[in-house]
């Protein structure tokens, strides 16, 4: 395995748990299976169980006027759904692989 891409592909899988939206929308999703394939890549792994299915998709409802409602036109997951897979990935990861150490030290100037 290459050890700089399974570094960076932790630390944006890391990053993104961490930063989670209140509102998940299916460029935030596509971005995850982005992440997703790339760790799958480096580790030969099937890692579709991980995947936020398409049908936990769905348009947001935005209003409804004379009868008639309006939705968004993204795709929205619901938050828990995406916190439990990212969740999920990074313990199947840790049972896998050590994650790569972060060194502790100056930041900055």
């Amino acid at each position: 395995m290459d050890e700089r891409k399974w570094k960076q592909a932790w630390a944006k899988l890391q990053g993104m748990r961490a930063n989670v939206p209140d509102e998940v929308d299916e460029n935030f999703v596509a971005r995850y299976h982005t992440i997703l394939e790339m760790i799958q890549d480096l580790l030969s792994e099937d890692l579709s169980l991980f995947r936020i299915a398409d049908d936990q998709l769905e348009p947001q409802f935005l209003f409804a006027f004379e009868e008639q409602s309006f939705s968004s036109d993204l795709r929205y997951c619901d938050r828990a759904i995406m916190m439990s897979q990212l969740d999920a990935l990074i313990t199947y990861l840790h049972s896998l692989v050590e994650p790569p150490p972060f060194q502790k030290g100056k930041v900055g100037f």
